[in-house]
């Protein structure tokens, strides 16, 4: 490929990729036990957006802070998000009871990026942090069986005879082929 289609190519995707980063986060708030402060840092607010790789819950709660997230497209807002940020564990949470949670772990440098957003907060307290402790299965749905099942096809005698016959034919086949090796076999009669 020449050096002008690549340069066309990325050109080409830069345009295409355009509508899509219209949708962006239009504003952030962490709030605490003692207030709530406005983050205008967009880097913050793309930490806060993004998270990281998907962890276990803590297995307790811990000092914690609340963020609204809202995001907007073409100057109407799509929807908020709401997550916990847990800075002690490095972690943060999002979900809620009926949809259950996930919790993502964050790099050192996203936690010291919150820490420094929520400087002057009062953290929230532990025992406040939905969705810690271990993973519990929900139940959606329960499936039985039928009440009355299908009935048994009954024993497979046709593919039994189907097989044995297959294998009588491939036997006549083979003593069919062979029949004049018979007569090397023979041993000559005195005379």
């Amino acid at each position: 490929m020449t050096r002008n289609r690549v340069v066309a190519s990325l050109a080409l995707l830069a345009l295409t990729a355009a509508p899509a980063a219209a949708k962006e986060i239009s504003s952030a708030r962490i709030c605490g036990a003692s207030g709530c402060v406005e983050v205008d840092d967009e880097r913050t607010m793309a930490a806060l957006f993004r998270g990281g790789s998907p962890v276990d819950p803590p297995a307790k709660g811990a000092a914690w802070f609340r963020a609204n997230l809202t995001v907007r497209a073409e100057g109407e807002t799509v929807d908020v998000f709401r997550v916990s940020f847990v800075p002690s564990r490095g972690l943060m949470g999002s979900g809620n009871a009926e949809g259950g949670y996930m919790w993502t772990s964050l790099s050192d440098r996203t936690v010291r990026r919150l820490s420094a957003a929520t400087d002057g907060l009062v953290a929230l307290p532990a025992a406040e942090l939905e969705g810690t402790g271990p993973v519990r299965a929900r139940v959606d749905e329960v499936v039985l069986p039928p009440d009355d099942p299908a009935p048994s096809a009954g024993p497979p005698w046709g593919w039994i005879i189907g097989g044995l016959g297959a294998a009588a034919l491939a036997g006549a086949f083979t003593l069919r082929r062979f029949r004049p090796l018979r007569g090397l076999l023979r041993m000559p009669r005195p005379r």
